[in-house]
């Protein structure tokens, strides 16, 4: 596959090159890039190439816009305004991740899809987290889990909860999430691994997709849809560990359970949470998913002073030396 070409041309050297900087370090990145921040050499490029996708800042374009042609302008807008309303306007001052999904969002639309590579389910961790006790830390665990896996390998983590408060968290009020991934893998699933690398975020080398925000679209989607997405996730070849923060709103639950190669499951002391574990266990029995027990490795969080209160790893923490021990004990972090 060739690759298109990207240009950006903002008389802000700086922001430009800084730019050009994290484009470039985004993995499978479908397009070579070039910068400029001076009119005549721009002009003089676009007289000798094409131009698939150009990047331009707001207060730079009305240098160039009658003189270089592209197949796709986007405006890097500085001033809240727009002031070309029939160009697509992207916010310049934003996370570059958001700026990344825009740029991939458009490149699903034009390109040609791209094979998948060529993987099993052998090859992939996949790790369930679930448990029918609440507040047990499933999520800081699950988090810190897949930061400490990231180290070593590539690594995704995915949650399933109906109201996580990710994108409070994580300052991202926007943006696609999974019932975006759910969409494009049932309207075009040709292009699924293409339209993930525009929805994927980072929490340092952890990837991650957002939530679901709305609760009830979580509740609608059938099993066999979790189960698709999952199995699409497997086989993308990009992925060593998938971590899968599950839920009990979840259609199809104990299915996805047993998909999963490693599954924990966390509880507390409380006789509330023993009652809640010993019912859960008993319905997994009576559903004949003896399986689902087999795999799991049931865990209690000690108290600790530096569990972290926000989604963020801290290395030799004594919370993240605890979780290391617990995936060293499992074989899982080697």
């Amino acid at each position: 596959m060739n690759k298109r070409r990207l240009i950006i041309y903002d008389r802000d050297e700086k922001y430009a090159a800084n730019l050009s900087e994290y484009l470039s370090g985004v993995e499978d990145f479908p397009y070579t890039i070039s910068v400029f921040s001076e009119q005549k050499l721009l002009i003089k490029y676009a007289m000798e190439h094409t131009i698939d996708l150009l990047l331009v800042s707001e207060s730079s374009y009305e240098d160039i816009k009658s003189e270089v042609n592209a197949e796709k302008l986007m405006i890097l807008n500085e001033s809240g305004q727009l002031t070309w309303n029939d160009i697509q306007n992207i916010k310049k001052y934003q996370s570059v991740e958001n700026i990344v999904q825009e740029i991939m969002h458009y490149y699903v639309e034009v390109a040609e899809v791209i094979p998948a590579k060529l993987t099993t389910c052998s090859d992939v961790k996949l790790v369930g987290f679930f448990s029918p006790v609440r507040r047990c830390s499933q999520t800081t665990m699950g988090l810190t889990f897949g930061q400490i896996m990231s180290e070593k390998s590539t690594t995704l983590y995915v949650n399933f909860e109906s109201l996580s408060g990710f994108p409070y968290m994580m300052g991202y009020s926007t943006g696609k999430d999974i019932s975006d991934l759910l969409y494009i893998l049932e309207t075009s699933p040709e292009k699924f691994n293409l339209y993930l690398q525009g929805c994927i975020r980072k929490l340092d080398n952890l990837d991650y997709v957002m939530p679901m925000k709305a609760m009830h679209q979580l509740l609608l989607v059938k099993a066999e849809m979790w189960q698709k997405l999952i199995k699409a996730l497997v086989e993308c070849g990009k992925y060593r560990t998938i971590i899968l923060d599950l839920s009990e709103g979840m259609q199809g639950v104990f299915e996805i359970l047993r998909m999963c190669t490693h599954i924990y499951t966390l509880t507390r002391d409380d006789r509330f949470a023993v009652a809640k574990l010993e019912q859960y266990e008993q319905l997994l029995q009576i559903c004949e998913y003896e399986d689902v027990l087999k795999k799991t490795c049931k865990r209690k969080i000690p108290i600790m002073n530096d569990i972290p209160d926000v989604f963020r790893y801290y290395p030799g923490s004594e919370y993240s030396m605890f979780i290391k021990n617990i995936l060293k004990e499992d074989g899982i972090y080697v």
